[in-house]
């Protein structure tokens, strides 16, 4: 099985279609796994010939558990970060990026196409804020700026993340998650429960470590607004948010897109912080459409000067 190491921890990591493609990678959000992104996303992303990398962060699935750190004081760091204290998380989104990158570093894959779903897209950013020649465009889903002024999540779901979960029970486990996927959907009709399932299970066996979603948050209250600096940025960029984010608000992909000079966004109508099959499709269009556009601006950059007439 192969396995990127970032120091002491190891990433566990798998890749799919062609590698002299356009290498993509797909970054999950909290406390998720390189398995809840579609399977109908990867494979539409390698038939369009692109080489997909995924991968479990740190805390997760088959990636290294950091049990000793123990549990994060949540409300600590919150407050902290609120007020401006300095916060100390277990880790930062600065270490999970570096995580990311030993995953193409192992693959020896000098820059890529980012993709980051949520948590994901924090990372996502952090990596093309502190480490821009590896990004040739970003692709930030359902994601934020970090920026305080925007609209916290709703009180159901912001209940449900602060709670303690179970890892001991497998059923109480799996049947956690199933309802955390149902809420996030939002639209009953976006929620296909024999897929949650599924999912929830496939997570499970995977590996769970205690704390780990927990230690995973307290990154991301800790982390600081990044507006300033996604207003630096000189790659191409695509937004991608659900209108009924009841997670992280459409106008954290607003804010995002508004930042970022010349980005776009794509706000789909009824989604929620989910990843419904309605929108895969158009998903994967956009993507690739933003890669098309890199290779061009690519080869522009490269083509010969035309001789000059004497």
């Amino acid at each position: 099985m192969p396995y990127a190491s970032n120091a002491s921890i190891e990433i566990y990591y798998e890749f799919a279609g062609d590698p002299k493609g356009p290498p993509i990678l797909l970054i999950m959000g909290l406390g998720a796994q390189l398995v809840h992104w579609p399977s109908s996303l990867v494979d539409s992303l390698v038939e369009l010939g692109c080489f997909v990398i995924r991968y479990d962060h740190r805390d997760v699935g088959m990636s290294s558990k950091l049990t000793a750190l123990g549990p994060p004081n949540l409300s600590e760091i919150a407050r902290a970060a609120a007020s401006g204290r300095p916060a100390s998380p277990p880790y930062t989104l600065s270490d999970m990026a570096l995580d990311a990158l030993a995953v193409l570093d192992a693959l020896g894959i000098a820059s890529a196409h980012v993709v980051g779903a949520s948590l994901g897209g924090m990372v996502a950013q952090m990596l093309a804020i502190e480490h821009p020649g590896r990004v040739r465009s970003l692709t930030s889903i359902m994601s934020t700026t970090g920026a305080r002024s925007l609209p916290p999540p709703s009180p159901e779901v912001l209940s449900m993340l602060m709670r303690s979960r179970s890892t001991d029970d497998p059923e109480r486990a799996i049947q956690d998650a199933i309802d955390s996927y149902r809420v996030l959907a939002v639209t009953p009709s976006d929620f296909d429960e024999a897929r949650a399932r599924i999912a929830a299970e496939l997570a499970h066996s995977r590996g769970v470590g205690a704390y780990g979603v927990a230690r995973q948050l307290a990154a991301v209250l800790a982390a600081s607004d990044r507006e300033a600096h996604l207003a630096k940025l000189d790659l191409p960029c695509l937004v991608m948010h659900g209108a009924l984010d009841p997670l992280i608000s459409v106008e954290g992909g607003r804010r995002t897109q508004r930042c970022i000079p010349g980005s776009r966004i794509v706000v789909f109508p009824e989604m929620g912080h989910y990843l419904p099959a309605r929108v895969v499709e158009s998903m994967v269009r956009e993507i690739h459409q933003l890669i098309e556009r890199c290779g061009r601006a690519e080869d522009a950059a490269v083509a010969p000067v035309p001789a000059q007439k004497p």
